[in-house]
């Protein structure tokens, strides 16, 4: 710790030139004992001010001789590091596509300055003149992108890192600064934006995501005619309190920040209807949320979420609500009360049952709450009319209410969980003749039918009969997601559709011998063993079934054929040598090296 003036302002001398450090001495020692270090100290604080706004200059009410010292030194170093990175920046990247010849001699000015910077010895004029020059060579780069007749200003992907305070200052730029509608500043290095940036009363867009901004400026308040602001991908941790008198605002982009918690002002952003929050640290939402009159989506995916404010039942516009990937173990009761509710992401966190109160939600067509811990589903469900989408897989359901039997589903998918059958409620709208009359259409029979997953449930439960409509496909088709619904034994008639060339058979109780397709996956089962008969254009079926091997649950390593543990071997040694091979030349290799298996390992 320092203690004495002495102390404080002989380090200082190793910051300043030789010049200034006379100064500094000369002016020490006619003040003698009447200055203190802070009143010496603070002119050097000034210049930094000058370099960075966001340096204070203002001490603290109560503090000892060396706060500017300790002060001067923390910001010091704050600046130049940052300079460091920004000068790394422009002269390890190639600008050589932008042809001026000012960028060229701003970056020869910075190779020079960064060339006399020696280690631990960099001066406060040096940081200085390559502040000025950052300056210019920002400035630079940001003339090539104005046109002064428009209004907008695009500067995405341009590797700017700073907005200089003096681009708002040049007389040819007022009017057109003042007249700017859109302003795109994203994919660059930028770690603020500048305070001038009040001066744009006609601001309507604003997109400065994937940045390095820590802390947006007040004076974005001055903004009133914002409506959009994209501010994804940075390092946010809080607003400026000034945007609540943007009315205007109705789209606001914070995901993929720092936020721990949302600021009370937003209450009073009577015009937000879209609010991004995925991928932040929020544990909870505040209660405002839901009285926002205009509220339509509501994203806050990946946070670490464990309840949800009951005021969001007050809100009558939501129209989506995406709380996926959080911590939470129920949703409020209230959350039938969104009438307009339309789409309903909760899929991967810890529920245990949805409120009985969804089946109030008239609007909702899209329901997600794939792995949860789900038991079974709402019966109220049966009452959503326009319920079109059910995702629920991965959770612990053992049957699916008769109630849905009532909604217009196009798609379900239930892989992953319990269940041995499905009502005859669900089952008949999936039914033979519907499927055959859809095959006809030769123009949108293969694009229909996997967009209904007809085939998740079809090949299980309906007639046999199916199997004429199947030969009718043209083509191969991939039969898949015929997933957890408690396949006993196999569909032996499978085998004669010559047209089915993939087909999922996973999570299930299969106990007894498959067939085989070019792929297919019947991993997670109870196998026991493989029948030693199948396809003779079928090698590739090993390469599934043995996660069964490597998941033990084969009895005996004996009841494992010999040839079966060789091509084991063999696949593993082949994917180990395509490993370097990228697109199209892995592919040709793949394809070589499965040839070359189905001679190595015929049919036994």
């Amino acid at each position: 710790m320092l203690n004495s003036n002495q102390d404080i302002i002989q380090p200082i001398f190793s910051f300043l030139s030789q010049e200034e450090a006379f100064a500094l001495r000369s002016t020490c020692k006619a003040f003698n004992i009447a200055a203190t270090s802070n009143q010496i100290m603070m002119p050097f604080l000034n210049r930094l001010k000058a370099i960075d706004n966001k340096v204070c200059v203002l001490a603290p009410n109560d503090v000892n001789t060396s706060w500017c010292y300790e002060h001067f030194i923390r910001e010091f170093n704050r600046i130049v590091k940052r300079q460091t990175k920004e000068t790394a920046f422009f002269l390890n990247v190639d600008l050589d596509y932008i042809e001026t010849q000012q960028i060229q001699i701003e970056i020869n000015k910075l190779r020079s300055l960064h060339n006399n910077i020696e280690k631990n010895k960099i001066q406060l004029g040096l940081i200085e003149e390559i502040h000025e020059t950052l300056d210019r060579l920002n400035i630079a780069l940001i003339k090539t992108r104005v046109n002064l007749n428009n209004t907008q200003l695009n500067l995405s992907n341009l590797g700017i890192t700073r907005i200089p305070e003096s681009l708002f200052k040049l007389p040819e730029y007022q009017t057109y600064l003042k007249n700017l509608e859109t302003m795109h500043l994203y994919n660059n290095l930028l770690q603020t934006l500048p305070e001038e940036i009040g001066r744009c009363k006609s601001l309507k867009d604003l997109l400065c995501f994937n940045n390095q901004i820590q802390t947006l400026p007040e004076s974005l308040g001055l903004c009133q005619a914002l409506e959009r602001l994209w501010c994804q991908q940075n390092s946010l941790q809080t607003l400026p309190n000034s945007l609540s008198n943007c009315q205007k605002l109705h789209t606001l982009g914070l995901s993929k920040n720092q936020f721990q918690v949302l600021p009370e002002f937003l209450t009073k952003c009577q015009s937000l209807q879209d609010l991004g929050l995925d991928f932040n640290y929020l544990q909870s939402l505040p209660e405002f949320l839901g009285n926002l009159p205009a509220l339509k989506t509501l994203a806050c995916s990946t946070n670490a979420l464990q309840s949800l404010p009951r005021s969001l039942g007050n809100s009558k516009t939501l129209t989506l609500l995406a709380i996926g990937n959080n911590r939470l173990r129920s949703l409020p009761e209230s959350l039938g009360d969104c009438q307009a509710l339309q789409k309903l992401y909760c899929g991967r966190n810890q529920l245990q049952f949805l409120p009985e109160s969804l089946g109030r939600c008239q609007a909702l067509s899209h329901l997600f709450c794939s792995e949860n811990e789900l038991r079974t589903l709402p019966e109220s469900l049966g009452n959503c009319t326009a319920l079109e989408s059910i995702f629920c897989a991965d959770n612990q359901l053992q049957t699916l209410p008769k109630s849905l039997g009532n909604c217009p589903l196009r798609s379900l998918s239930c892989s992953g969980n319990y269940l041995i059958n499905l009502p005859n409620e669900i089952r008949t709208k999936f039914d033979v003749q519907w499927f055959n009359k859809t095959i006809k259409n030769q123009k949108s029979s293969q694009a229909h039918f996997q967009k209904i997953k007809l085939a998740m449930l079809a090949a299980v439960f309906i007639n046999i009969a199916l199997t004429t409509s199947i030969f009718a496909l043209s083509g191969g088709f991939a039969f898949s997601m015929i997933a957890s619904l408690g396949i006993t034994t196999t569909l032996f008639w499978l085998y004669h559709c010559r047209s089915i060339i993939k087909i999922a058979f996973t999570r299930h109780g299969l106990s007894e011998k498959a067939i085989f397709f070019e792929d297919m996956r019947i991993c997670d089962n109870l196998l026991h063993h493989l029948t030693k008969k199948f396809s003779t254009n079928t090698v590739l079926a090993f390469v599934r079934p043995l996660r069964n091997m490597e998941r033990n649950i084969f009895r005996t390593e004996a009841e494992i054929s010999p040839e079966l543990i060789q091509f084991k071997q063999f696949e593993i040694a082949t994917f180990k040598k395509l490993a370097p091979l990228k697109g199209e030349a892995r592919e040709q290799a793949k394809a070589f090296a499965f040839k070359k298996a189905k001679k190595k390992f015929p049919p036994f």
